[in-house]
Order: structure tokens, then C-alpha cells, then sequence
């Protein structure tokens, strides 16, 4: 977003894109961007969940490299 504010600006004349610009902005760039991230270990994250869920399955998503860290889980309420 940063290189397109370098080459087109941030105003826009439709202000139907305006308003989806300044969504995204304010969500990736301003909020979600300053954050950090802390991720737990997997054996600490499984013993939060099994509290409440039984795990029926764990596997690692395709497309994203934190998923070796951080897998997705299929829950089932206890």
C-alpha cells in the first residue's frame, strides 16, 4: 500500500473507493501492522484448547510458512 501511495496518492474522486481504501489503510497499515505477535508453543497451545475442545484433527495449512508453527486445528465442543 505504501508503494501505491508513492505512485497514485491516497484521494480517490469515487468515493465508494475512498472508503474501501481508507478501510484497508487504517486495518493493515495502522492497526494490524503495529501490532506484535506472540505465538505459544504447540504442546501449551493443545493443553489451553483440550479444556474446552477435543482435537479431532491438526494439520498445516499449504500456503502460509507460519503454519509450521502454528497449525490449524479442527475443535469439537466437549
Amino acid at each position: 500500500m505504501e508503494e501505491f501511495h508513492k505512485i497514485k496518492g491516497d484521494k480517490f474522486e469515487n468515493s465508494k473507493l475512498q472508503e474501501i481504501h481508507d478501510v484497508v489503510w487504517d486495518f493493515w497499515c495502522n492497526k494490524f501492522a503495529n501490532k506484535v505477535f506472540v505465538y505459544s508453543y504447540r504442546k501449551d497451545e493443545e493443553v489451553d484448547y483440550s479444556k474446552y475442545f477435543k482435537i479431532v484433527e491438526t494439520f498445516e495449512a499449504g500456503d502460509h510458512d507460519y503454519s509450521k508453527i502454528t497449525p490449524m486445528y479442527f475443535l469439537k465442543i466437549k
